[in-house]
């Protein structure tokens, strides 16, 4: 969800410059309730309060699905398969055509998450527990101490699960249906709380959202090879900064200390000798976007044309005629370099004649009589 009540799907890729995001068209005063996402070969499919929809991999771009979108409660996909379960049942369709492959009858009751794996769909229940489906449905043996709140496939026939141990703590744990638990990931203090987990397909290791106060985490973990411990495959990060600002010479996502103004050194200027030697340039923010202005209001460099800004700071760049220039919109900062600023030259364009509706008009223009 982003500032200004909007959602985006955005696709990042380490291995691939390919990056889009597709806004969500609809209005989000609050965050979605239960938001799932599912990528197959080719889309992916996401699921906000109980409405699925669908982008291309390749592009972003929206998809129509041929099937009810509506009133679903969970979603899975897989190399050419998508798994759609609501109200009547879990339904298997193949992909790209979404040509129906059957259903999952007499489902067990409150199932909230389901998964595919190689060979077979596991589903997690609202009790906690873990349901695997291939020609039948079978209850799968977890620890007493386990409930289970989501699942998500893994590599061939395994599956990771967010789990709730005794005490309330969660973490991760990879299963297999005829082997029963393989690994278990728990987070420490400083990593934050599990929010989310989606297993990789091709590779064995898991992603998870984690939070913070103020934080939200996206992290991908694998096994060492060694199989002693866990590393990071990486780790990104999402910092509350409504109120960005300066503090100790770095930008810091909450700070009183929002410094707009610059005092930049001119070059001579060849078109008034006696023109100031310096400028103080100050950051702006209105309806019509954001630059650099002078300190009474003179317009010098646009930075962006969008209203959606309303957070502007200046600071010093690495040298004299350089300067960082941030805007932010209450949900991500952007940082400008500007540079050359020791080029701005002033010179007299004549006067402009006011009246109480604005700029007078010129008198026409007499062309010369002819000869």
């Amino acid at each position: 969800r982003l500032a200004g009540a909007q959602g985006a799907l955005v696709r990042y890729s380490p291995e691939s410059d390919v990056r889009w995001h597709t806004l969500v068209q609809r209005p989000r005063p609050q965050p979605a309730q239960n938001a799932q996402l599912a990528v197959s070969d080719t889309l992916a499919f996401i699921l906000l309060d109980g409405e699925m929809q669908a982008a291309r991999l390749e592009d972003g771009a929206e998809v129509s699905l041929p099937m009810p979108v509506t009133a679903v409660k969970a979603l899975a996909a897989r190399g050419q398969q998508l798994a759609v379960l609501d109200g009547p049942g879990l339904r298997f369709y193949a992909l790209p055509d979404f040509s129906p492959r059957g259903a999952a009858d007499q489902l067990p009751s409150g199932l909230a998450s389901v998964a595919l794996l190689e060979n077979g769909t596991v589903a997690s229940a609202g009790d906690g527990s873990v349901w695997f489906w291939q020609n039948s449905w079978k209850r799968l043996d977890l620890p007493d101490e386990v409930k289970v709140r989501a699942v998500s496939g893994g590599v061939g026939r395994t599956f990771w699960a967010l789990q709730e141990n005794a005490g309330g703590a969660l973490s991760v744990a990879q299963y297999s249906p005829e082997e029963g638990r393989l690994a278990e990931w728990s987070p420490g203090p400083q990593d934050g709380k599990l929010t989310a987990v989606a297993g990789a397909v091709e590779r064995d290791y898991f992603l998870a959202s984690l939070e913070l106060p103020g934080v939200q985490r996206t992290v991908a973990i694998r096994r060492k090879e060694d199989g002693n411990g866990w590393e990071y495959v990486f780790d990104k990060k999402i910092t509350a900064s409504a109120r960005f600002g300066w503090a100790n010479g770095v930008l810091v996502p909450d700070s009183e200390e929002l410094p707009e103004e610059l005092k930049v050194p001119l070059a001579e200027n060849p078109l008034d000798p006696a023109a100031a030697t310096s400028l103080v340039l100050r950051a702006v923010a209105d309806q019509t976007g954001t630059g650099l202005a002078t300190t009474d209001g003179l317009p010098l460099l646009r930075v962006s044309g969008e209203e959606r800004f309303g957070r502007v700071m200046l600071v010093p760049g690495a040298t004299p005629d350089t300067a960082r220039f941030f805007q932010g919109d209450g949900a991500c900062v952007e940082e400008y370099a500007l540079s050359r600023l020791g080029e701005i030259l002033s010179f007299d364009a004549g006067t402009v004649e006011m009246t109480a509706a604005g700029e007078k008009a010129p008198p026409p223009i007499e062309e010369p009589a002819a000869p």
